[in-house]
């Protein structure tokens, strides 16, 4: 009864670190909310070897809306000097209707790898979860998602066929998603070695007949 008792009192913090105990004075944990970014795309200045695959995470707060940070990696084996390239947050703004991530290497001028990430409204709404990005297929955007692969990350085979300039890519299909909350995940492997921990002790105390 011990164990089970100690495992309740052991929920019980977790509940209360995760809602907030008395005197919390720390901002709610759902007014900053990470997303997780998945998308795709193809050259549009020069021809690839393959598609391009982009994925990635950024923090908001959407009290503010105010991006805070985040990462974006470009994949593509045949076209990058490496088989990937991550580049972090730079900047955000408003674009005609749309709101823009822009994600970009942070050395260098000219043509750099980046990645511009459209979003189809002017600011974050409140209870925004996730979505889709802009792109070609999505209707109400004023502009589409795109991305470019700058001279330094090129591969040598599409460096031949660029001549030093960068290329263009244009994001034919991506979406945005809510990423679980830590703290959430905590309560649930708190939750999940209670149940162990009663498991084991109901198993040490059953006695089997003997034969």
């Amino acid at each position: 009864m011990k164990v089970i008792r100690s495992v309740g009192l052991l929920l019980l913090f977790f509940v209360s670190a995760v809602a907030g105990g008395p005197g919390t004075t720390a901002a709610r944990a759902d007014d900053i909310a990470t997303f997780d970014v998945v998308a795709t795309g193809t050259c549009s200045s020069s021809p690839c070897g393959s598609q391009v695959s982009i994925s990635g995470t950024f923090t908001v707060d959407l009290t503010t809306g105010d991006v805070s940070s985040g990462t974006m990696t470009m994949s593509d084996s045949a076209d990058l000097a490496a088989s990937s390239v991550s580049l972090p947050f730079n900047l955000q703004g408003p674009f005609l209707f749309d709101e823009f991530l822009f994600f970009r290497q942070p050395t260098g001028t000219g043509n750099v790898s980046y990645v511009e990430l459209i979003l189809p409204f002017s600011s974050f709404p409140g209870a925004y979860s996730g979505g889709p990005l802009c792109t070609a297929i999505v209707p109400g955007c004023g502009v589409i998602s795109g991305a470019g692969i700058g001279p330094s990350d090129q591969s040598s085979s599409l460096l031949a066929t660029t001549g030093g300039s960068g290329d263009t890519i244009v994001i034919t299909s991506g979406s945005v998603t809510e990423a679980p909350e830590p703290s959430v995940a905590l309560l649930l492997s708190g939750g999940l070695l209670g149940l162990v921990l009663i498991h084991l002790r109901r198993k040490r105390f059953i006695h089997y007949p003997p034969r």
